[in-house]
């Protein structure tokens, strides 16, 4: 496949960034499980990567930027830090209703999230960051130290393709 061609992924997304913060954030409280805003911001990009290529289509619209410790999604990022408790974790209801829209998520958009959720429970946040920085990955091929780069969606969903294989 010519990587400068565009990949046959649907533009139109599913949901929007917050939805899925949302929902994995939502997942934690329940499970009675800390996260924090690093660990969420990587599951975001990872729930954006796996359903996008299993789906064919964006997860969301949102710009993914790569940053020192990885993709973040800035339009999340500046709400989401503003629910974080003194030792940096999502702990409170308020950190899974930012910017609640009435749309909802489909069941099983909501239980992929769920199940890639699950798969990282008991991860650290500093192997998040690691599965984010992989050797050739979007991020690695993307980073170069300055603010506001984007990593391209189209990166990202090949990437994870090659992984879902």
């Amino acid at each position: 496949m010519d990587r400068n061609k565009e990949s046959n992924i649907n533009k139109n997304p599913i949901i929007d960034v917050f939805s899925v913060n949302n929902a994995i954030v939502k997942f934690f409280y329940e499970k009675k499980k800390d996260i924090d805003l690093l660990k969420t911001l990587k599951l975001v990009y990872v729930c954006f990567g796996i359903l996008s290529s299993l789906k064919k289509k964006y997860l969301f619209s949102e710009r993914i930027e790569a940053w020192r410790l990885g993709p973040v999604v800035k339009d999340l990022y500046y709400p989401l830090r503003e629910t974080v408790n003194k030792n940096n974790y999502l702990t409170t209801e308020e950190s899974f209703q930012i910017k609640q829209k009435e749309n909802k998520i489909d069941n099983s958009t909501k239980e992929l999230i769920e199940t890639i959720c699950d798969i990282y429970l008991d991860t650290t946040t500093k192997a998040m960051v690691d599965v984010t920085h992989l050797k050739n990955g979007p991020w690695d091929k993307t980073y170069n130290g300055l603010p506001n780069v984007e990593i391209p969606k189209d990166l990202i969903i090949k990437h994870y393709d090659k992984i879902l294989e």
